[in-house]
């Protein structure tokens, strides 16, 4: 049931907190006014997410501003997983930007850049998971992009900068395939007569009217595929995916890996039901396997070899990815709940993983796994390890126990 509600206000908060915080940041230039004003924002998305939640429980969907905004339970959940992960992004970069800092790994002028894109990409995020039409779905997805280029090429680094444009060209181009999918869908909607194409809600309520048309469907659900999963790092468009996350700060890192891919997700979820009420559920069921099944395979081989431990964090996100859409793909109501589980899951746990690689990497000086040892014994773990091979470092230990 789509009801009209006083929540306006509140998703208008939420929009203009993260983008008023960045402005300020921006106006000021002081490294504490960025601390604070970050943790004043991504503080105040989640009591704001929260209020929402309870509206959504309590109320049902809830559309506003002529339908082109709005919230239902699934965007009501990610935006608390949104906030909260941003939250514990936002606290933990204060102590991690200073020290930067000391060491001289970026100026202050950066600092004070790092925390006002750090908001806008906050506000692109609850943008894209508040909006009810497609082609803002679409905007700010590639919005993202743009706030978060440079926070991972922040250190400017030959590396750093070479993957900050990597993910810049890669994502940019696989988002152009999104948006040629979400043109082909409007055009197949407005020749079925639908009113209103561009609103999500329009499309769902009408996509019955579209089984006239099921090779443009096809052809549409493709390229969205392609677009929005390059961002939720799938294959094959997923080669950037390692370069950023092991360049990038580790609270970069953790937003990256953790909410960021979830936001594409969640846009293909989007998308998913329309094709479901559309009639090809079949066809989008197969296509979800494969691409889930190529990018498990493609990452989990590479894994293997590497020896940086954000690259292979980076590997293992597009594993999990794949396993999600494979969830999907396998349809029903427990794989749809599998997939959504497995979302709120893997942001927790790697969001968490590449907070911690951050002092692993700052304490020993280095990302390769082979001389990162002595973590065990200063943080026992109540678990039994004889079983384990005696020349595997006790980070190898750490990493293999958690991803498995």
């Amino acid at each position: 049931m789509y009801i009209i509600s006083t929540i306006p206000l509140v998703i208008l908060a939420l929009l203009l907190v993260p983008s008023l915080s960045a402005l300020l940041i921006a106006i000021i230039k002081s490294r504490i006014v960025g601390e604070i004003v970050t943790i004043f924002s991504s503080t105040t998305l989640l009591i704001l997410s929260v209020v929402i939640l309870y509206h959504v429980i309590y109320e049902g969907t809830i559309l506003c501003f002529g339908g082109e905004f709005g919230v239902d339970s699934l965007s009501a959940w990610l935006l608390i997983l949104i906030s909260f992960i941003s939250l514990m992004a936002s606290l933990y970069s204060i102590k991690y930007i200073r020290y930067e800092l000391i060491e001289k790994k970026i100026t202050k002028k950066r600092a004070n850049m790092y925390y006002a894109l750090f908001n806008i990409f906050f506000f692109t995020m609850v943008l894209l998971v508040t909006t009810n039409n497609i082609i803002i779905m679409w905007v700010a997805l590639e919005a993202t992009t743009l706030a978060s280029a440079y926070l991972i090429a922040i250190y400017h680094s030959k590396e750093a900068i070479e993957a900050g444009w990597k993910y810049v060209i890669l994502c940019s181009t696989g988002i152009a395939f999104g948006l040629y999918g979400i043109i082909t869908l409007y055009y197949t909607a407005y020749r079925s007569g639908v009113y209103n194409p561009l609103l999500w809600t329009s499309l769902v309520t009408s996509s019955e009217m579209f089984r006239e048309s099921p090779t443009l469907l096809r052809i549409s659900f493709v390229l969205i595929l392609i677009g929005f999963g390059t961002k939720a790092g799938l294959a094959p468009l997923h080669t950037w995916l390692p370069d950023a996350y092991s360049e990038a700060p580790a609270p970069v890192s953790a937003v990256l890996s953790s909410v960021l891919e979830g936001c594409a997700i969640y846009a293909i979820m989007r998308f998913y039901r329309i094709a479901v009420g559309a009639g090809i559920l079949s066809f989008a069921q197969i296509v979800l396997i494969i691409i889930g099944l190529v990018s498990m395979i493609i990452s989990s081989l590479h894994m293997i070899v590497v020896d940086d431990i954000k690259r292979m964090f980076a590997l293992s996100s597009v594993e999990h990815m794949g396993l999600i859409v494979c969830a999907f793909g396998f349809g029903g109501s427990l794989g749809t709940l599998a997939a959504v589980f497995h979302v709120l899951n893997h942001a927790l746990v790697k969001s968490a993983l590449f907070l911690s690689t951050g002092n692993f990497v700052r304490a020993y000086g280095t990302r390769k796994i082979s001389e990162i040892k002595g973590i065990l014994s200063s943080y026992p773990i109540p678990v039994s390890y004889t079983h384990l091979r005696a020349h595997e470092t006790s980070l190898h230990l750490v990493c293999r126990l958690l991803l498995e």
